[in-house]
């Protein structure tokens, strides 16, 4: 077995290479390689893997590896035959441990590191057993209610009628109460009205920002028009569906339904819809009804 390390080593130190050249090319580790040098093929895994290596090493450093496998088989055979002789020599009373050679414990790279991958993982579960213990170990804080008095509710306004009475005329009550569910958008969203519109029909459209007129025609289905206005964006379309419209960035979906007449206005307070004005129709005064003349009678004396 020596005799065959030696063979392997001559033949690399001839080549000038190291183990570490020879772990790169073969991708056998140097401390396999290097057990295989000093014959100490007990050290490695099995037999089948000492053929293996020492083929690949052999092939690699330009020897015959079927002759470096024979003269493997001749040392197996004949160290197995010295040791059945070694058995029948010795003596009963001698165990047969003290006959065997020490053998040399070799620790490899990849054991140390299962070792203490093995180790990490279980500190770690050490660890974490440890933490959910002291969490469920630990009392639970009651709740604290709040005593405190809630404020009394704001008095909501009374309407327009209540506070009228009955000395307004109906028609008027109905116009005031009309008027103060008007919805009011919160001021101060944005800046400026950037307003974008999309066609999704085929559509009339006219546009009107800040009192300017800036388009007005037929849009096409898939047309896409931008437009900005300091206070106020009017849109007029003869086919609310086939409009829709987006609000600095926000859709604002479809304007209306299919073949829809229908105004939007968009002012910095969002989305209004325009109030129609109301017009006031005169009543015609009934004509004067004529005062009869009195007629004066003579009476004869």
């Amino acid at each position: 077995m020596e005799s065959i390390g030696k063979t392997l080593r001559e033949a690399r130190e001839s080549l000038g290479l190291t183990l570490e050249e020879v772990e790169r090319a073969t991708r056998i580790r140097a401390v396999r390689l290097d057990a295989l040098e000093n014959g100490e093929f007990d050290s490695l895994p099995s037999r089948a893997q000492v053929r293996g290596f020492l083929r690949n090493y052999a092939d690699y450093l330009g020897l015959n590896p079927e002759e470096i496998l024979q003269r493997l088989a001749q040392g197996e055979t004949s160290q197995s035959g010295r040791t059945k002789r070694s058995r029948t020599t010795a003596s009963p009373s001698t165990p047969a441990a003290a006959q065997r050679p020490p053998r040399r414990l070799r620790i490899y790279g990849d054991q140390i590191i299962t070792a203490g991958v093995a180790f990490a993982v279980i500190t770690l579960l050490v660890w974490g057993s440890n933490r959910i213990l002291l969490t469920l170990n630990q009392p639970v804080e009651p709740t604290v209610v709040s005593t405190e008095t809630s404020p009394a509710p704001t008095q909501l306004p009374t309407s327009t009628a209540q506070l009228i009475g009955e000395a307004i005329p109906p028609a008027e009550v109905t116009q005031q109460i009309e008027a103060s569910v008007t919805p009011t958008l919160p001021l101060g969203l944005v800046e400026r009205i950037e307003l974008e519109i999309l066609a999704e029909q085929s559509t009339f459209v006219q546009v009107i920002a800040d009192g300017q007129e800036q388009f007005q025609g037929r849009m096409l289905a898939g047309d896409r028009l931008s437009f900005i206005g300091e206070d106020r964006v009017e849109v007029i379309t003869g086919n609310g569906r086939g409009l829709r419209v987006f609000f600095n960035g926000q859709d604002q979906g479809l304007m209306g339904q299919v073949n829809q007449v229908i105004t939007r206005v968009w002012t910095i307070r969002g989305m209004q819809t325009p109030t129609p004005t109301q017009t006031l129709t005169p009543t015609a005064s009934p004509p004067p009804t004529e005062t009869p003349t009195p007629t004066i009678t003579q009476v004869g004396g």
